[in-house]
């Protein structure tokens, strides 16, 4: 994120991740160099920027003041505009904040070939709107972990 809020998708391949891994620290604050922009080719986005930038090796990284960037990372989704959408984009990440008022068993499906866990959930906001969501795989362990 710069210091406009706008946010991008950032990868580091594997080849580099050994060098990156050492510098970069989860919620940390860089000045990055030297390397490529390309369009977002992701099937599930990060964020909503047509672009990503992508390391290789002469990427230069720099701790900075991490007062220069905004604190907040969460684009929150209001539960009755998400539930006035005719269209909502199933590869956009999005944070939402509710309590949960139920939850399902997780179950087992082939979708497209492969196995998947799901395990359907209804949240609830301050004002009483309700929403349903699909939790997919490792994240039903995730939030078995702490509910």
């Amino acid at each position: 994120m710069d210091s406009q809020g706008e946010k991008i998708h950032g990868v580091i391949k594997r080849p580099q991740l050994g060098l990156s891994r050492s510098k970069i620290r989860e919620n940390g604050v860089y000045a990055i160099r030297d390397f490529m922009v390309m369009d977002n080719y992701y099937t599930y986005k990060a964020t909503s920027h047509a672009y990503l930038i992508e390391f290789y090796g002469k990427t230069y990284v720099k701790d900075i003041n991490p007062d220069t960037v905004p604190n907040s990372v969460f684009e929150f989704q209001q539960f009755e505009v998400l539930q006035t959408l005719r269209v909502v984009d199933d590869k956009q990440l999005m944070d939402v904040v509710g309590k949960v008022l139920s939850k399902c068993t997780p179950q087992n499906h082939v979708i497209n070939g492969n196995p998947e866990r799901l395990m359907e959930l209804t949240l609830e906001d301050a004002e009483g709107n309700r929403l349903g969501c699909i939790l997919w795989n490792n994240y039903i362990d995730h939030f078995l972990d702490y509910y």
